[in-house]
């Protein structure tokens, strides 16, 4: 628990200069980077990173579509698109040597990966609300958690699914969802008090409500590979933490739907 809170303390002033760099290269670079080793983390637990076809084309695919960001969200679609392709093709040049439940797997979780990160970049740059949207993001994967846990550990009696996450419970995720939804209205009234923002506040908690349930997914995912491989954490990389893939697993799956609702004309979050 000690590694874990000086990991966070260190951690979490590192990621706000960041964020607050995010209108710079600064963004994109640490996005290159938390891409690159989370593709490492996955071969590495899919046993896959000493292939060298399969590593290749999957660092490929990432950087491309990380460093080639600027370019529309139909790049993506199709650079994911062939990546797919030429990644199920490994199973007729490997003539089914390596399991397609393994090339599937590692597939997967590139795109989630992949595009998870994408997302938070293009987040970044919606014309005028871009940086609240990526607070956005971390306030719901953080609070979420931090969240969950406190409550889960205070009155958690009922396990949410042992067969995965041996730890959590359905009070706590009650709770990670409750104290999400308060989080992104409280953001709200800073944003709006403090920076003269129009936030729509119904919205806005709702939001909270359903990106609090896919920070939840997002971890229960990764943690179904971990299971299904037998490990613990994907990385060291952050002590107490794990690796990229531990820390930013409940992101990658919070900033597509963001970028999803940001980008709908019917309602707006933050203008």
């Amino acid at each position: 628990m000690r590694q874990r809170l000086l990991t966070a303390i260190i951690g979490i002033p590192i990621t706000l200069v960041i964020i607050f760099f995010s209108h710079t290269y600064v963004w994109e670079t640490a996005g290159l980077i938390l891409t690159v080793i989370g593709i490492y983390e996955a071969l590495a637990c899919i046993g896959l990173k000493k292939d060298p076809y399969i590593s290749a084309l999957s660092y490929i695919y990432g950087a491309v579509t990380i460093i080639l960001s600027f370019c529309s969200y139909r790049f993506v679609y199709h650079a994911t698109s062939i990546y797919v392709v030429l990644l199920l093709a490994a199973c007729v040049l490997y003539k089914n040597k390596i399991s397609f439940n393994s090339i599937a797997a590692i597939g997967l979780v590139t795109a989630y990966t992949v595009n998870g990160i994408f997302s938070l970049i293009a987040l970044r740059r919606i014309d005028g609300v871009g940086i609240y949207m990526i607070f956005l993001a971390f306030i719901g994967a953080w609070v979420t958690d931090g969240f969950a846990f406190i409550v889960g550990k205070a009155c958690g009696k009922h396990k949410l699914i042992p067969e995965i996450s041996p730890k959590k419970t359905v009070e706590g995720a009650i709770g990670g969802v409750l104290f999400c939804a308060l989080g992104y209205a409280l953001f709200g009234f800073i944003a709006s008090y403090f920076f003269d923002r129009q936030v729509n506040f119904l919205v806005l908690i709702i939001a909270g409500i359903v990106i609090s349930v896919f920070s939840m997914l997002g971890d229960l995912i990764l943690s179904a590979l971990k299971r299904t491989y037998g490990l613990k954490d994907f990385g060291n990389l952050l002590p107490g933490h794990g690796g990229v893939l531990d820390r930013f697993d409940s992101i990658f799956a919070i900033s597509p739907v963001l970028l999803m609702i940001s980008g709908l004309d019917i309602f707006y979050l933050i203008k």
